[in-house]
Formats: structure tokens, C-alpha cells, sequence
């Protein structure tokens, strides 16, 4: 990405790999401001290592999953401003990287539990419930979210409900 403005929403960047030099395998932003609303970042590989390689510009980053990269989110200048609200972080050798101004703010570590597509969050995910309201009813299935407390990243899990066959007896 290169100038503007850019706004992503329920969205997942899985498994993108960079073979020699290069930047940012999930996200490479140059000179633009970013919004991210339910992102899902993870097991992209090669380049610096980076899932998000922040070079100049204003990046917004809410309920967002950085996962599997040997650095989660680098910023490599001064003038590189970060704001995240609710992420969760799993298996990165090194969250974060580089000069920028970060703020972070409901920040968790754990396992996202993902399934075998490597975007929805299956039964024990870290990432449920840990959202804050960010007014995206739903999620990357068109299935509705709980605005209340929405599920990190691109998925809002599904709840499991158990219907019990009712048996009535008379004497």
C-alpha cells in the first residue's frame, strides 16, 4: 500500500511469503493512513519477518490478531504512529519492532485456536469476547457479532448450543 487512505474490515492475511528482500509479508504500508477494524494476520513469512511493516503514516488497528511471524508489527521511522485497541498476540518471536510511537491498549497474549483455515477461532480461542465495540455487526461470514463483547480478528465464533431431546413421562 502506497498513499491514501485504507480501511480494512473483517478481514484475514494468511500465509503470504516473501522469497529474497523485502518488507512486510501480511501488510507493507508505505505513506498512507491505515484502518483496521477485526484483522486476522498470520503465518506470513519471509522479507524482514514482519506481518505489518509500517514505513511513514497513521495506522489504527482495532480487535486485531498478529500471529506466527518473527515480528508482529514493525514501524521503521519516527514519523510512524500506531494506535491498537484489543489485539492478540501468539507466537511471534518479537511483537513489535522499530522507532514509531505505539500506543496499545487491551493487549493479550494466548493461543487463538484456530481452525484448519487458519482464520476461525475454534473452542478455547484467547481471542473471544476480548474485543471492544467497534460497530461491526458482523464478522467475515456475514454472521452477526456480539457488540457488546466481539470476538478479536476476522471471525466472531460461533456459540455451541445443545438441544436435548425432552421426554415426559406420566405414571
Amino acid at each position: 500500500m502506497d498513499g491514501g487512505q485504507i480501511t480494512m474490515i473483517n478481514t484475514a492475511l494468511l500465509h503470504n511469503q516473501i522469497i529474497g528482500p523485502g518488507y512486510g509479508a501480511g501488510v507493507f504500508a508505505f505513506s498512507h493512513n491505515l484502518n483496521g477494524l477485526h484483522l486476522t494476520v498470520a503465518k506470513n513469512k519471509g522479507g524482514d519477518g514482519s506481518g505489518l511493516n509500517i514505513r511513514l503514516g497513521a495506522v489504527i488497528l482495532t480487535n486485531t490478531i498478529l500471529a506466527e511471524h518473527s515480528i508482529g508489527i514493525s514501524t521503521v521511522t519516527s514519523n510512524t504512529f500506531v494506535t491498537i485497541n484489543s489485539i492478540l498476540w501468539f507466537a511471534n518471536n518479537s511483537n513489535g519492532a522499530g522507532t514509531g510511537d505505539v500506543v496499545l491498549n487491551n493487549e493479550y497474549t494466548g493461543n487463538p485456536a484456530f481452525h484448519a483455515d487458519g482464520y476461525h477461532l475454534g473452542i478455547g480461542s484467547a481471542a473471544i469476547n476480548r474485543g471492544v465495540n467497534a460497530g461491526i455487526a458482523t464478522d467475515i461470514d456475514g454472521e452477526s457479532r456480539d457488540l457488546a463483547q466481539p470476538d478479536l480478528g476476522a471471525d466472531e465464533a460461533k456459540s455451541l448450543v445443545l438441544y436435548l431431546p425432552v421426554i415426559f413421562r406420566t405414571p
